[in-house]
């Protein structure tokens, strides 16, 4: 039988893959009615609104579009008019079509490599035992382009170091056990405080990048340099960062091949939770909060799928698809108020077969930590950890093992109980009458029940919360254990 979550994830996938090609347009009228509507529902953003008058856009015909609830799978495509899975030989091709995807709907496109980059060393001291390089890199039109960089590096430079890139100084303790084992720390300046690559947005012509999209393309041009570098290992170039930082960092690597593997630390929305996944009232930080609070991050289009995010026809599992098959290491808190383990989980397993098609499950590394949003000492240990094994090549997966805490498989499930039928004439789901709520004291014919037919009718009705609920293990008493100490982790994770 095939099962509704794979019904759902064809319907997708086919309307996903001609949309790669073909796009979705709404006529002018049409279009301006439903921006209308979208316009009154949502609070008034100046931003939204600018770009809006500028851009001259309409809402993408959302009849269109189908409802796709759960997470789409990466790995469905139409080729040749047929809906199939990707076979190995054609990925390069699926994951172009993944990436137009991404740009066009939830982070912009961005130029291409000026090709252009040079460094001018300003300062080269020592610092507790590094070598540490500031160099202003300046590139683009006339070199009109500037970014800061500080490069940390083992004195020893008798062989090149692997390098750690981020953007902000407080990364540089997430690697300090591999800084300890040769590698180096690059840290640049186009952060979301005091965002050197503001003054570049516009240089570059017409291009409708998000600030994710071009700090991450910013951080590309470091690595332009990097690999320039006797000193530095060119094929081990990590990057990495936490919440806003981890969002830019895997929006400079799924765009950059060269960067050999990722750390994204509770990326949150758009990050490692679906835009479809989000609501400001239960967890995460949902498209309308997103695009409000900041409206720069990612593309405006998001905001047209506010409400209607199970319409939106890319998502964040998107970009750790286009990671594959370099190494990916997803870290999040129990406790962590702008993501939620369920949904992280559901990303993780979409894609997982897209590394298992590229020949490197072990690449994709799972980690829980206690508590809040903010990273931990012992988080710091295994982000160096990760890197160590990952530029030796280890199996990163055995290190850092998915561990679900929701290892709940609904398609496994209903495969498992297809409709039959029961003592109660329910033959199927389909076959069920529409019901809506009513008095249940009344009987078919709208009479008040007696007593005695109540009596039998509440036991029709138990029988049917029976059967909602599912089937339980017979009730058996448990032997009292006094004296057994609680683990100390478990009440964090509760």
């Amino acid at each position: 039988m095939r099962s509704m979550l794979s019904a759902l994830t064809v319907v997708s996938s086919l309307f996903l893959s001609a949309l790669a090609v073909a796009g979705q347009t709404v006529g002018d009228a049409r279009g301006r009615a439903e921006l209308e509507r979208l316009l009154k529902r949502l609070p008034e953003k100046e931003f939204f609104n600018e770009w809006l008058k500028k851009s001259g856009e309409l809402p993408p015909d959302f009849d269109a579009l189908p409802s796709q609830f759960y997470l789409s799978d990466p790995l469905m495509w139409d080729k040749n008019g047929r809906l199939q899975r990707v076979a190995r030989a054609d990925w390069p091709e699926r994951r172009k079509q993944l990436a137009g995807l991404v740009e066009k709907w939830l982070l912009g496109t961005a130029p291409p490599p000026p090709g252009n980059v040079v460094a001018d060393i300003l300062e080269k001291t020592q610092d507790r035992g590094h070598t540490v390089l500031k160099a202003q890199l300046r590139f683009g039109p006339n070199h009109a382009a500037k970014l800061n960089v500080t490069l940390y590096l083992p004195q020893d430079q008798s062989r090149p170091a692997p390098i750690f890139l981020c953007d902000s100084e407080r990364y540089i303790s997430w690697a300090e056990g591999a800084m300890a084992q040769g590698f180096g720390v690059a840290v640049h300046g186009a952060r979301d405080s005091k965002d050197e690559s503001l003054a570049y947005a516009n240089l570059f012509g017409d291009y409708d990048w998000s600030s994710f999209r071009r700090r991450g393309w910013s951080a590309s041009r470091v690595v332009d340099w990097l690999v320039t570098l006797p000193f530095v290992d060119a094929q081990r170039i990590f990057i990495g960062g936490h919440s806003r930082s981890a969002k830019q960092a895997t929006a400079g690597a799924i765009f950059d091949e060269r960067i050999a593997g990722l750390i994204a630390s509770s990326p949150g929305s758009g990050g490692s939770m679906p835009y479809r996944y989000c609501d400001q009232s239960y967890f995460g930080e949902s498209a309308e909060q997103l695009t409000s609070r900041f409206p720069d991050w990612v593309h405006p289009r998001v905001r047209f799928f506010c409400g209607r995010e199970d319409k939106l026809p890319a998502d964040s599992h998107f970009l750790y698809a286009m990671m594959a098959p370099r190494p990916v290491f997803m870290s999040t808190a129990t406790e962590d108020q702008v993501e939620s383990t369920w949904a992280i989980e559901q990303v993780y397993k979409s894609i997982k077969p897209v590394y298992e098609l590229l020949g490197a499950p072990q690449n994709l590394a799972f980690r829980y930590r206690p508590g809040p949003h903010p990273t931990d000492a012992p988080t710091a240990v295994a982000f160096s950890q990760f890197l160590l094994a990952a530029a030796r090549g280890e199996p990163l997966g055995e290190l850092f093992p998915f561990t679900p805490i929701h290892p709940w498989d609904y398609a496994a499930w209903e495969e498992k109980h297809a409709p039959r039928e029961s003592t109660q004439s329910f033959q199927s789901i389909q076959s069920f009458p529409k019901a809506k709520l009513a008095d249940p004291t009344l009987d078919d014919k709208g009479r008040r029940m007696n007593a005695e037919t109540w009596r039998a009718h509440r036991a029709t009705i138990q029988n049917r919360v029976r059967w909602l609920l599912g089937e339980g293990p017979e009730f058996g008493q448990t032997p009292v254990k006094f004296g057994v100490k609680e683990p100390e982790e478990l009440p964090k994770q509760l």
